[in-house]
């Protein structure tokens, strides 16, 4: 929320500035307390007042969702949170040679590198590099484009054939999970009155691939010891006698 009270927008890490011709939210009151009325906070859907329900569902997955009450956070967490999963990394500073400049978008998608030196150029490029930190990151092309403008002595200007590369991100294996436990126990009744543990040889495995997780050279792959398991849930069919059975 703005100091005025109102709501600013980040989109990909920018603040969203309202131009002639916006979409016009006509329907707003949910984003007014009213002190009679019962007001819900909802994600992934737009409210309808003439229907009276939610309308425009999200369709997809939330990676993640903050909530701040009474906070605002700062503007470079927002771009934080775009930048540092998937972007373009700069090289080194100490690569630079003299009148050589490097700078890159807000976005980190776009890397500028500007100077005389083609040598020194050729090597920066060669420097620029690809991270992607999500934990699972969407698999398919990422398209690259290297654009080179020439300026010759005489001051003229000429551009270089744009080179186009593509780098695929592959879809991140599932684990392979393995339970194994005794299927039968049989045990008198004297033992179930006292209770019986039903698994208590149980073991849980997971294995990946290793030619996803082998890191190469000075790393290691992936162990069991690296995942975590969600949740496991046990039921009983047919239903437990609740006065006998627990």
């Amino acid at each position: 929320m703005s100091a005025e009270g109102g709501v600013e927008l980040t989109l990909d890490g920018e603040q969203w500035q309202p131009q002639p011709g916006n979409p016009e939210m006509i329907d707003d009151w949910p984003l007014h307390p009213a002190a009679d009325l019962k007001t819900t906070f909802t994600v992934g859907g737009c409210w309808h007042g003439s229907d009276m329900k939610m309308r425009h569902m999200m369709q997809g997955y939330l990676a993640g969702l903050a909530v701040l009450p009474g906070k605002k956070e700062h503007a470079e967490v927002l771009k934080c949170l775009v930048q540092c999963s998937e972007s373009l990394q700069l090289p080194a500073t100490n690569l630079l040679d003299p009148g050589m400049e490097m700078i890159t978008n807000s976005h980190g998608s776009q890397v500028t590198i500007d100077g005389k030196d083609p040598k020194n150029m050729e090597e920066l490029v060669r420097q620029v590099a690809y991270l992607n930190t999500r934990e699972f990151p969407a698999p398919g092309r990422r398209r690259l484009e290297l654009s080179t403008t020439i300026t010759c002595r005489d001051g003229t200007k000429r551009d270089v054939p744009v080179s186009v590369s593509r780098i695929l991100v592959l879809p991140v294996p599932q684990p392979t999970i393995s339970i194994s436990a005794s299927k039968n126990i049989s045990k008198n009744y004297l033992e179930f009155k006292k209770g019986v543990r039903v698994f208590a040889d149980l073991k849980i495995s997971v294995s990946h691939s290793d030619d996803y997780y082998d890191t190469g050279a000075g790393g290691g792959a992936a162990t069991a010891a690296d995942t975590k398991l969600d949740k496991c849930t046990v039921s009983v069919f047919p239903p437990l006698n609740p006065d006998h059975e627990k």
